[in-house]
C-alpha cells in the first residue's frame, strides 16, 4: 500500500518550506513499513528515463532533497519512526510550493510516498490509520516552521507569525485572520452569517466577497393539528410536532387534543420476570429493587441473595460448621488442578491434654481425586523465622514439632479411597503436635499442622464439591488416651474419660455449666437468661 506524503503551506503568504521533520506512527503488527519512494525522471533536464525509486538512497525529484529515516532501515521500524527531509547541497531549494487558499489546496502537494505492508486482512469499515505527528520545518532563510496534519496534508506555518504580518491571510474573505500577540500563531475567526432563524432561510458567506448571502424563506401553512406547533419556529422550522417524549423508556408518551402531552407510567414494561425484585416505573425510569429476604430458604449453610438478572441464588457454604459430618475439606475445580486441604489439629478445652501422638484415617472418592502427599512449611532462620520452604512430609518431619509423619500405605498416590496418617515424635515423645484449644467456641493458637495435596481426576462443580473425611481419630497426651471428632474442619482431640483430669470440661463459656458425665464425656448445660 502506498501512502502519499503531501506537504503544503498554511497560506499563500507563508514562505515555502526548505526542510521538513515529522514522526510516523502505525499499528504493529497489523501494518509494517517497507520504504519511502519517489517518482522521478533522471535524464537530461529532468527528462526520461522515469520511474519509482526508493528514497533513500535516491534524492527527491526534482527538488534534490534527501530523505533521512531514523532508524535508517524503514522495514524494521517497531511501530514508529522519525523522518528528516532536507537539501544538503542547496539550502535555497524548496520542498513544496503548494498552499491552502480559500480553504482549497492550490499546487502540487505530493512530495513522496510511504510504502507499507498489510500483515493481516483489514476491512474497509475498520481501517488502520498511519499517524503523523511532531511536524516541524524551516524556510530557506532558516525561519522555524510548525505544522499539523490537515485533511491528510502536512500543513506548515511560521512558528512566529509576527515576523511576517501578512502570513496569516488565507485569501478567504469570510474569515478574519490575525497573528495572536501572545502565542505568535495565526488565529482565524469565521464570519457568522446565520441569524439563527430557520424562518428566513439559511444564510451563507461568499468567500470571494465576504458578504453574507440570504437564504430562501420557507412557506409555512397552518395544518390545524392540535399536536403540532403551527407556523414557523426559528429554531426548527415549519409546523414542528409537539415533542412529548420525556426521555423515560417505561412511560407511554402521547399528545391529547385537550390536555397536551401526557406521560403515563407503564409498570408492566418494567417487569423483569425476576420473582425477588419489585419493579415499578418512576419519573426516572424503571426501578428494580432486589430483596434478599425474599430468597431466604431458612438454611444456615447457604448464602441467600437476589440477583437482578438470575433471581434467587442460594450459594452453598462448604466450610466450618456447614461441612457434612466428618468432612474436613470440600473440593471443586477443573480436572488436573492441584488442590490443598489443610490438616488442622487441636484439643477440646485448655485443660485437656494436648495431643503428642495422633492417628487418623482420611477417606475420599477415589474416582474424583488422587492424593499427592503431605506438605509442611519448614523455616530455617533463627527461632523458626524465614527463610522458609515447602517440603514433603515424609521424609521431612513436621515443623516445629519435629513429629514424623507415617502414611499407610506409604505411597499416597497408591491409596484407593482411604489412607491412615500417624504423627509421632520419636526423639521427644512428649512433644505436642498442636497446643491449640477451643475457648468459648473460639480457637486459641494455631491449629494448622500440615497440608494434604491432591489432584482432581475430574471436573467438580462448586455447588457439588467432593468431601474428604476424617475417621478413626485417636491419640495420646500426657499419658492419657485421646479420641477425636471433626468440628468445623478441625480434628478435635479429647479425653476418652474426662474424669481423668480435673476441670477438663471447662470450655471457657460463662453461660454454661460444664460437667463430666458418667459416660466419660463432657456435658454442657446452658445457663438460663445468661447474657
Amino acid at each position: 500500500i502506498t501512502c502519499p506524503i503531501r506537504v503544503a503551506r498554511a497560506t499563500v503568504a507563508t514562505p515555502a518550506p526548505a526542510s521538513l521533520q515529522f514522526v510516523v506512527t502505525f499499528d504493529m503488527p497489523s501494518v509494517s513499513t517497507v520504504e519511502f519512494r519517489d517518482y522521478g525522471c533522471f535524464g537530461d533536464n529532468g527528462g526520461p528515463p522515469c520511474g519509482d525509486v526508493a528514497t533513500p538512497p535516491a534524492l527527491l525529484s526534482p527538488q534534490g532533497h534527501q530523505v533521512i529515516p531514523v532508524p535508517t532501515a524503514v522495514d524494521t521500524w517497531p511501530g514508529a519512526g522519525n523522518v528528516l527531509v532536507l537539501n544538503v547541497s542547496d539550502s535555497d531549494a524548496i520542498l513544496s510550493d503548494a498552499a491552502w487558499s480559500k480553504n482549497t489546496l492550490v499546487g502540487e502537494s505530493e512530495v513522496f510516498q510511504l510504502v507499507v505492508q498489510l500483515n493481516e486482512t483489514i476491512p474497509m469499515t475498520s481501517p488502520k490509520p498511519i499517524w503523523v505527528s511532531g511536524v516541524k520545518g524551516a524556510t530557506t532563510q532558516a525561519t522555524k516552521m510548525v505544522g499539523e496534519v490537515s485533511r491528510g496534508v502536512l500543513t506548515l506555518s511560521l512558528a512566529d507569525c509576527s515576523v511576517m504580518p501578512t502570513v496569516c491571510n488565507d485569501n478567504n474573505e469570510c474569515t478574519v485572520d490575525t497573528c495572536h500577540p501572545v502565542t505568535k500563531t495565526c488565529t482565524t475567526t469565521t464570519a457568522v452569517c446565520s441569524d439563527g432563524n430557520f424562518c428566513n432561510g439559511e444564510e451563507s458567506c461568499d468567500p470571494d466577497s465576504g458578504e453574507c448571502v440570504a437564504g430562501t424563506t420557507p412557506k409555512c401553512l397552518p395544518d390545524d393539528n392540535p399536536c403540532t406547533d403551527d407556523g414557523c419556529v426559528p429554531q426548527t422550522g415549519c409546523n414542528p410536532p409537539k415533542n412529548c417524549a420525556d426521555g423515560v423508556a417505561c412511560t407511554v408518551d402521547s399528545c391529547d387534543v385537550t390536555q397536551g402531552c401526557i406521560s403515563t407510567p407503564n409498570h408492566p414494561a418494567c417487569n423483569d420476570n425476576v420473582a425477588c425484585t419489585t419493579d415499578i416505573c418512576t419519573a426516572s425510569g424503571c426501578q428494580k429493587t432486589p430483596s434478599d429476604a425474599a430468597c431466604d430458604d431458612t438454611n444456615p449453610c447457604t448464602i441467600d441473595s437476589c440477583d437482578l438478572t438470575a433471581g434467587c441464588k442460594h450459594a452453598p457454604i462448604f466450610s466450618g460448621s456447614c461441612l457434612p459430618a466428618g468432612v474436613f475439606c470440600a473440593l471443586s475445580g477443573n480436572v488436573g488442578e492441584t488442590k490443598i486441604c489443610p490438616i488442622h489439629i487441636g484439643r477440646l478445652t485448655q485443660n485437656m491434654p494436648a495431643p503428642s501422638q495422633t492417628t487418623f484415617t482420611i477417606q475420599y472418592d477415589a474416582a474424583a481425586i488422587t492424593p499427592k502427599g503431605m506438605m509442611d512449611l519448614i523455616c530455617f532462620g533463627p527461632n523458626g523465622m524465614p527463610p522458609c520452604t515447602s517440603a514433603s512430609t515424609p521424609p521431612s518431619t513436621l515443623f516445629p514439632s519435629g513429629h514424623t509423619v507415617d502414611l499407610n500405605p506409604k505411597d499416597p498416590t497408591k491409596w484407593t479411597g482411604t489412607g491412615t496418617v500417624s504423627l509421632v515424635n520419636f526423639a521427644n515423645p512428649t512433644k505436642v503436635v498442636s497446643d491449640a484449644y477451643l475457648n468459648n467456641n473460639v480457637w486459641v493458637g494455631d491449629t494448622l499442622t500440615m497440608e494434604f495435596h491432591v489432584t482432581l481426576k475430574q471436573t467438580i462443580a462448586a455447588d457439588a464439591p467432593t468431601g474428604l473425611v476424617f475417621s478413626a481419630l485417636a491419640g495420646s497426651g500426657q499419658g492419657k488416651t485421646l479420641t477425636g471428632f471433626v468440628n468445623g474442619a478441625v480434628a478435635v482431640f479429647r479425653l476418652t474419660d474426662c474424669a481423668q483430669v480435673p476441670n477438663a470440661c471447662n470450655d471457657g463459656n460463662p453461660c454454661s455449666v460444664d460437667l463430666c458425665g458418667t459416660n466419660g464425656l463432657c456435658v454442657y448445660n446452658p445457663i438460663a437468661n445468661c447474657p
